[in-house]
């Protein structure tokens, strides 16, 4: 399978995973995709298309999209994937909670080249969730690939007065879906 990206160097334009609408691009691997049927979407503003590359089946890609200040959870984990890379564009906030409860977030549209964020996170992890920022989306690509590497993860303390506002909101709202899990 086809590594997305090396963590320690920063994407350039024509790097990483590029999708044109026909193929989606993985360092320089182009593979044709087929799309599987819109899935329902778990909140109001999302869309979620699952999608199979031919000649690599073994990758699971999906295509998220967050319109202006839509806000849900993207998946929960069950323990059986090693590893979860999204790579996503657009402004806005990916959070997630670790296997002792703890949330961590990454900021969206902070990086240089391409304009994409790398989001990686690994074994049992719980819940995923993403923030669109109001007046602007979030188009997210999901995929599944070694390595872990959690250096752009950041605890989320929600009594952090410096983080944007409705933090807090999103703080309860994931405590609460992941104590249902």
């Amino acid at each position: 399978m086809a590594e997305i990206h090396d963590p320690k160097r920063k994407p350039k334009p024509g790097d990483g995973v590029v999708f044109n609408g026909y193929s989606i691009r993985i360092d320089g691997v182009r593979y044709p995709y087929k799309e599987q049927p819109l899935e329902k979407s778990p909140a109001e503003g999302i869309k979620v298309r699952p999608c199979t590359l031919e000649g690599n089946e073994s990758t699971d890609v999906a295509f998220i999209e967050f319109e202006p200040g839509a806000r849900g959870p993207i998946e929960r984990f069950t323990g059986d994937r090693e590893i979860i890379d999204y790579y996503a564009t657009g402004d806005g906030y990916f959070l997630a909670v670790d296997p002792e409860g703890k949330i961590y977030y990454t900021e969206l549209g902070k990086t240089e080249g391409d304009g994409g964020t790398y989001i990686r996170y690994g074994k049992d992890w719980t819940i995923m969730w993403a923030v669109a920022k109001d007046g602007q989306g979030l188009y997210i690509i999901e995929l599944c690939t070694p390595p872990w590497d959690s250096k752009d993860c950041k605890y989320l303390d929600p009594t952090d007065l410096s983080l944007p506002a409705g933090f807090k909101e999103f703080y309860d709202r994931i405590v609460s879906l992941n104590n249902t899990s």
